[in-house]
């Protein structure tokens, strides 16, 4: 994980190639990262070393994550 002056704080290690897609839940401790491995990860910024659970796509390439407005719900974009 790399904060913004673009010091890295952890590596962030469960997917098997390149991350496309991030995007951080309103609660400010969790986030979901998308990877071309056809998985997303989310994670609990007060734990790096593992991610919490991991989603499996069926089509392709995670490319994009959206949480809705009120958290409750995520959703992914694969490639086709």
């Amino acid at each position: 994980m790399i904060l913004g002056n673009g010091k890295a704080i952890s590596p962030l290690c469960a997917h098997v190639n390149y991350s496309f897609a991030s995007a951080w839940h309103l609660d400010g401790l969790t986030f979901a990262t998308g990877n071309q491995d056809k998985t997303c990860s989310i994670w609990d910024i007060r734990n790096l070393s593992k991610s919490v659970t991991t989603i499996k796509g069926s089509l392709g390439a995670i490319r994009s994550i959206y949480y809705i407005s009120d958290g409750r719900f995520m959703g992914m974009a694969e490639l086709v």
